[in-house]
């Protein structure tokens, strides 16, 4: 069991992690300028609430799961490739966009926003 320094020193790192500009943070801008600072907040705390799922995963030891079970693995680093590949397809079939196209779009709900960042360990986001 990791003693109280070592729970310490992850926490900062993950809030570290947290705090780093990237695309989390080009996604609360984007919804905090285009929706407001409520559609902000919710975001930021779906986004928190995806670093706590992650942190538990390591913290209860998915790495060493998937260590054990090479199968597990393959499947995870497969469903992550097959995702990519649908993105991929998105934008260049016929008729597809680019997903960083510049377009309109109607307000999401309080609870879209928050889901749409907080579980990206057990569900795809959609992307519209």
């Amino acid at each position: 069991m990791p003693d109280t320094a070592q729970w310490l020193t992850f926490s900062l790192l993950a809030l570290g992690m947290v705090l780093t500009p990237g695309p989390n943070m080009a996604y609360l801008l984007s919804r905090t300028l285009c929706q407001g600072r409520r559609a902000g907040l919710i975001s930021l705390a779906g986004v928190g609430a995806g670093f706590l799922c992650y942190m538990l995963c390591a913290a209860l030891g998915i790495s060493a799961l998937l260590l054990a079970v090479p199968l597990a693995y393959d499947a995870l680093r497969l469903a992550g490739a097959a995702y990519l590949f649908y993105l991929a397809w998105q934008a260049v079939k016929p008729g597809g966009h680019s997903p960083f196209a510049v377009r309109q779009l109607p307000p999401d709900s309080p609870r879209k926003l928050f889901a749409m960042v907080c579980s990206p360990i057990c569900s795809i986001p959609r992307w519209r």
